[in-house]
C-alpha cells in the first residue's frame, strides 16, 4: 500500500521523514492530506494550507462546513499559548476577526515580508508600526519589533482597534482600510454619505480589497467555529 509508510512514520510522530516520504509519492488526494498533516506538525502552516486545499477543495470557502473540523483545521493555524486571543482582548476585539487577518496576511509566519515591505504576523508597514509603538508599547520604535510574534500581533491589534474606531466599528470597512490604506476609505465614505454598507463595500475600486475583507471574515468564522 503507497500509503503504509508515510501512515506509519505519522503514527511514530516522524514529521520530516512523513514529509519527505510524501513528496516522493506520486500526486494524488491521498498524498496531499499525508504533506498537509506533516507539515503542519512541522509548523510549515503555508504549504500545509496549500496541500489541504488541493485535497479538499471546499475549504476556505462557503462550502468548507463539509470538511470534518481535524482536516480544516489544518488550513487555520493557530497561535501558540493563545497570545492573539489576549491581544483581541486586550483591544477589544473579535479574536477570530484577528486570527483571520494574521491567517490572510501571513498564514503565521512570524518572518514573513512582502514586496511592499510590510512584515511579520500581521503584516504591517513599518511606518505604521512606528506611529503606533510610542502610544502601545511606550517605547522607541525598533525594526526588530514587527519579527517578534507577540509585539507585532499587539501593534497589528492596535492598529485594527484604530482603524475600527475610526470606521464606526465597521469590520468591513476597517478590513478594508487596513488592506487598501485608511485614506482612500476614508475618501470614499466622505464621498458617499449615508450610503449603505454593502453598497460603499461593492463600489470599492480595487477588487483585491474586496476580495480580502471577504476572505478574512470567511476566515474569522471558521476561527470561531474551531477553536469556540
Amino acid at each position: 500500500e503507497a500509503f503504509a509508510r508515510v501512515d506509519e512514520l505519522l503514527r511514530l510522530r516522524l514529521f520530516e521523514e512523513a514529509s519527505a516520504e510524501a513528496r516522493a509519492l506520486a500526486p494524488s488526494r491521498g498524498r496531499d492530506l499525508r504533506l498537509a498533516q506533516s507539515d503542519f506538525a512541522l509548523g510549515r502552516f503555508l504549504p500545509a494550507a496549500a496541500a489541504i486545499k488541493r485535497a479538499l477543495p471546499e475549504i476556505g470557502t462557503a462550502e468548507e462546513g463539509r470538511v470534518p473540523d481535524a482536516w480544516r483545521r489544518l488550513y487555520y493555524p493557530i497561535e501558540e499559548g493563545g497570545f492573539l486571543a489576549a491581544r483581541a482582548k486586550e483591544f477589544d476585539l473579535d479574536p477570530g476577526m484577528l486570527r483571520g487577518l494574521v491567517r490572510q496576511e501571513s498564514v503565521f509566519d512570524a518572518s514573513a515580508k512582502s514586496r511592499a515591505g510590510a512584515m511579520g504576523l500581521t503584516q504591517l508597514m513599518p511606518t505604521t508600526a512606528k506611529s503606533l509603538a510610542k502610544s502601545v508599547l511606550r517605547q522607541r520604535y525598533r525594526r526588530a519589533f514587527l519579527y517578534d510574534p507577540g509585539v507585532n500581533a499587539q501593534l497589528g491589534a492596535a492598529y485594527l482597534r484604530r482603524l475600527l474606531d475610526q470606521f464606526g466599528n465597521s469590520p468591513v470597512l476597517a478590513l478594508a482600510a487596513y488592506n487598501g490604506g485608511p485614506t482612500r476609505i476614508a475618501r470614499l465614505v466622505r464621498e458617499n454619505p449615508g450610503r449603505p454598507e454593502d453598497e460603499l463595500f461593492e463600489s470599492i475600486p480595487l477588487y483585491e480589497t474586496r476580495d480580502y475583507v471577504r476572505r478574512v471574515l470567511l476566515y474569522a468564522e471558521s476561527y470561531r467555529e474551531l477553536y469556540p
